[in-house]
């Protein structure tokens, strides 16, 4: 096993290999910081910063480390240190090619998460199933995006799956059905929205009731009335 300095010296090696046969890349580019190779990497239309991987590089060489040395037991020492190598490369190399996908990702999460924080503030204890509500629509935009970026399988159209509960009880999204709404014309009936989105008319009613309407139709008539104050 190596010893911090030792994954530190070996994280560094690989990081200046990687520079030294880093292309061109206009969205991530290597310079030189202290001595150091260091990439500089633009995200959203011109945002920048300065992106030193040595951190993270080493916590990469680490768990390919513990990784390795157990599955390549049978191995002797030189063929397990030079799979630890060749595999730290690797995920090092992606860790900064990707490096500016990730980076927008996180600023796009945390806006979502900024304006959840600060409508839940603003509530305070009122509207508590309001307040759930947004929680969970955030949750299944962000559980999407995660999805798509790992290549699973889409989610059920406009429903989260609260695991916590027995069963896992179906929740109306808000964000999808809003979209589903707008979709079907502004005002779709019970039936017509609770087909868009694969659920019964009757989680259609307790999704309205929820949110502190008696009917479907009084939300709409809300959404609507809101909308077209807005326009005015």
């Amino acid at each position: 096993m190596m010893n911090e300095q030792e994954r530190a010296d070996l994280a560094k090696e690989l990081i200046a290999e990687i520079a030294a046969a880093w292309g061109d890349k206009p969205d991530v580019v290597k310079s030189e910081q202290d001595g150091a190779p260091v990439f500089i990497v633009s995200v959203n239309r011109g945002s920048k910063f300065i992106f030193n991987p040595q951190e993270s590089a080493e916590q990469i060489v680490k768990q390919v480390e513990s990784t390795l040395t157990l599955a390549f037991k049978d191995k002797t020492p030189e063929a397990i240190k030079d799979a630890i190598r060749l595999h730290s490369f690797r995920r090092i190399g992606t860790l900064i090619a990707c490096t500016p996908i990730n980076f927008a990702d996180f600023l796009w999460m945390q806006s979502l998460l900024i304006g959840a924080h600060v409508t839940s503030s603003e509530l305070g204890r009122f509207c508590p199933e309001i307040k759930k509500g947004l929680s969970l629509s955030v949750l299944s935009v962000i559980n999407a995006r995660l999805r798509e970026r790992l290549k699973l399988e889409k989610a059920p159209f406009g429903l989260l799956y609260n695991e916590q509960q027995l069963g896992a009880k179906k929740v109306v999204n808000d964000y999808l059905a809003f979209q589903a709404i707008e979709s079907l014309g502004g005002f779709p009936s019970r039936n017509k929205l609770a087909k868009a989105l694969k659920v019964t008319p009757g989680t259609i009613l307790n999704w309205a009731r929820a949110r502190g309407f008696d009917s479907l139709e009084e939300l709409l008539n809300s959404l609507q009335s809101h909308a077209r104050n807005s326009e005015g």
